[in-house]
C-alpha cells in the first residue's frame, strides 16, 4: 500500500461515515428521466456496485431502492465478492407519488426511510449521498478532506447559491432531518422546483441556525450514465478544469 493510501485510510478512521447509494431501479415513468429502462439501470448498478466492492474493503456502504425491485442479482454479486457484511441491501415501496414531481421527490423519501430504517447509518456520524449508478474515482480523496474538517454538511452549491448539486452530499442526520426533509412537499419538477433547489435553501436555513456548510474541496470525478439526459459522465478534459475551478473556489473560500 502506499503511503498516500496509508494516509487517507487514516484520515477516514477519524470518523464515522457510511456510503450512502440511493436507488430507483425502475423509476416507473416518473418526469424527466431519459435513463428509464429497469434493465439497464440495473446493469449500471451492478457494475458500478462493482466498482465500489474492489475500491475500498472498509468502506461501509448503505444501498437503498426506493422502487421495491428485487436486489437478487445485487446480492448473487455482494456474495460472489464475500462482501455481503459490509454493504446493508435495503428495498421498499417508495414510488407511491406522482410522477410530475420528479426522482428528486423520490430521493429525499429513500433516505428519510434509510435514516429510520438502516443499522449502519444509525451508527454513522456522517452520510455521504451518491446515485447507486455513479463511481466516484477519487472518492478518498474527497473523504479525506471531509473527515479533516467534518462539516455538518458539504456539496457543491452554484448559480448564486441557489442550487447544490446533488451528485455528491456530505451531511449530518441532524441537518437531513431538521432542514431537508422539512423541504421535500415543495418539490415538483413539472414546476421548475427540483431537490438542489430545495437543498440549497436547506443549506442556507442551517447556517443562519448556526450550523456549518463548506463546499467541496475537490471535483468529484464521477463515472456513470446521467438518469436525466442518458448522456455518459465522462471524466476527461472536462474534468480538469472543473477541478481548477474547485481549487480557485477554495482559495477564496479560505482568503
Amino acid at each position: 500500500m502506499s503511503a498516500f493510501s496509508k494516509q487517507v485510510r487514516s484520515s477516514m478512521k477519524s470518523v464515522k461515515f457510511c456510503l450512502l447509494l440511493t436507488s430507483a431501479i425502475d423509476p416507473s415513468g416518473v418526469s424527466f428521466m431519459g435513463r428509464s429502462d429497469p434493465k439497464q439501470r440495473l446493469d449500471d448498478t451492478k457494475d458500478t456496485m462493482r466498482k465500489w466492492l474492489s475500491y475500498d474493503n472498509n468502506l461501509k456502504i448503505i444501498f437503498c431502492d426506493n422502487s421495491n425491485f428485487d436486489l437478487t442479482a445485487i446480492k448473487n454479486l455482494l456474495l460472489e465478492e464475500k462482501a455481503e457484511h459490509r454493504v446493508e441491501l435495503i428495498s421498499f415501496p417508495g414510488q407511491d407519488f406522482d410522477r410530475k414531481l420528479g426522482k428528486g421527490y423520490g430521493e429525499i423519501g429513500c433516505i428519510k426511510y434509510v435514516l429510520a430504517q438502516s443499522h449502519f447509518a444509525k451508527d454513522c456520524d456522517f452520510l455521504i449521498k451518491v446515485n447507486a449508478r455513479y463511481f466516484i474515482s477519487n472518492f478518498r480523496l474527497i473523504a479525506r478532506s471531509l473527515s479533516r474538517s467534518q462539516p455538518d454538511v458539504s456539496c457543491d452549491m452554484r448559480k448564486y447559491g441557489t442550487y447544490c448539486d446533488a451528485r455528491f452530499i456530505w451531511f449530518n442526520k441532524e441537518f437531513f432531518t431538521n432542514y431537508f426533509i422539512p423541504r421535500r412537499e415543495n418539490i415538483d419538477d413539472s414546476k421548475g422546483v427540483y431537490f438542489e433547489h430545495e437543498l440549497a435553501k436547506a443549506v442556507h436555513q442551517a447556517m443562519g441556525d448556526g450550523m456549518n456548510w463548506l463546499p467541496l474541496k475537490y471535483a468529484p470525478r464521477i463515472n456513470g450514465f446521467s438518469g436525466t439526459s442518458n448522456v455518459k459522465l465522462d471524466i476527461g478534459f472536462r474534468f480538469y478544469l472543473r477541478n481548477v475551478f474547485y481549487k480557485i473556489k477554495d482559495l477564496v473560500m479560505g482568503a
